[in-house]
């Protein structure tokens, strides 16, 4: 694995853990104000370092085309209380480009 080999540390000195990987565990629900655009909400647990911390994805698409092959979305990643020293979040913007095959 490729480490950037900075310590990073908090106000009081201790070390802050690397993010190695994560797996969420989320679901939630969708609102489509229009045929073409969409919002969603999706909330679960988010498993990183050996913790199990609560997660938020709220998102926001559309679609390119009347047969919604393809479509766009936008979502913030929001996983709480990462680092338990000093209350910091995990976030992160998300862009995504899909095409529907089936």
């Amino acid at each position: 694995m490729v480490d950037d080999k900075v310590l990073r540390t908090d106000s009081n000195g201790t070390e802050i853990k690397d993010v190695r990987g994560m797996a969420t565990l989320f679901a939630g629900a969708s609102f489509h104000p229009t045929k073409n655009v969409y919002l969603s909400f999706v909330a679960g647990p988010g498993f990183i370092s050996g913790q199990a911390l609560l997660g938020i994805k709220p998102s926001f698409g559309f679609y390119f085309s009347k047969s919604q092959r393809w479509t766009d979305k936008i979502s913030y990643l929001d996983i709480f209380n990462r680092y338990q020293a000093t209350k910091e979040d995990f976030g992160s913007l998300n862009l995504a480009v899909r095409l529907r095959l089936f």
